[in-house]
């Protein structure tokens, strides 16, 4: 439903051929259940979008094969191409998008958009963030993101989950950083290097990071590490929060005969 609660997107799946998905995105005016808009589109398992409202006006529908980011403005349903109708940038010039992630502010009907691009020959292509209360497209020193809780945006719409700065080449260890969403030009902060991202919790404001010996817990946004744990004779593979954010599950494979195992931790 549209943040004003006048129109409501629906998207169904519509067959599909091989790795090529077929979707129809309608758009319904809730007091008189007319259908404003409908879009036949086609995805790739290689590229998505965060799909949803970019305010009262404007839906995000996706990534189609051919055409690209796709969006409705409303109330005429008029069909636009993210890159070049909202970004005012050249097509051709951006290339192929391999995900774009958005994040809204209802009350104000602004917006932010975070497009990544595919690393050609080791060589990244930098990560594009659009101001949407500025119409200004922001070209990052990083070509990677991180999804955290299915986006690259953090859920308050505050920071940008980044990986590989421009200085770094595609094969090298991934590192973890954040940058403020606003302003533009903010710094970017390190919070982990050569160690893999394992959760994050919104309510407890924590970060998890693991390598082979130790779980790494952090707090958020400022990266003060507040522990470390080991576990001997078990390797760490998955770590989940609990609702609250006051306890970490952590599952362990033994290197050894010992039975897989549940960890529950405090931090």
């Amino acid at each position: 439903m549209s943040p004003n609660g006048d129109y409501r997107a629906d998207t169904t799946y519509n067959g599909g051929e091989g790795e090529l998905q077929h979707y129809i995105t309608t758009i319904t005016e809730i007091s008189t259940e007319q259908i404003v808009a409908t879009v036949k589109w086609d995805a790739s398992p290689h590229a998505w979008a965060e799909s949803g409202w970019l305010n009262d006006e404007l839906y995000l529908i996706g990534l189609d094969v051919k055409q690209g980011g796709l969006y409705i403005t409303l109330p005429d349903g008029k069909i636009g191409n993210v890159v070049s109708d909202l970004l005012g940038l050249d097509i051709q010039d951006v290339g192929y998008i391999s995900h774009l992630g958005r994040h809204i502010d209802a009350i104000n009907g602004e917006y932010h958009l975070l497009i990544e691009r595919p690393i050609k020959q080791s060589i990244g292509q930098p990560l594009l963030l659009y101001h949407s209360e500025l119409d200004q497209v922001e070209e990052l020193q990083f070509y990677r993101s991180w999804i955290v809780n299915g986006s690259n945006i953090s859920t308050d719409g505050k920071w940008l989950f980044l990986s590989y700065p421009s200085s770094k080449q595609s094969d090298e260890i991934t590192d973890f950083w954040i940058r403020a969403v606003d302003p533009s030009d903010s710094p970017a902060s390190k919070l982990a290097d050569e160690i893999g991202f394992a959760g994050f919790s919104d309510t407890a404001h924590k970060i998890i990071f693991t390598d082979d010996k130790y779980v790494y817990i952090l707090n958020f946004p400022d990266g003060k590490t507040l522990g470390l744990w080991r576990s001997p004779g078990y390797y760490i593979d998955r770590v989940w929060w609990s609702p609250d954010g006051k306890h970490v599950a952590m599952q362990g494979f033994p290197v050894g005969s010992e039975p897989e195992a549940i960890f529950v931790i405090t931090p």
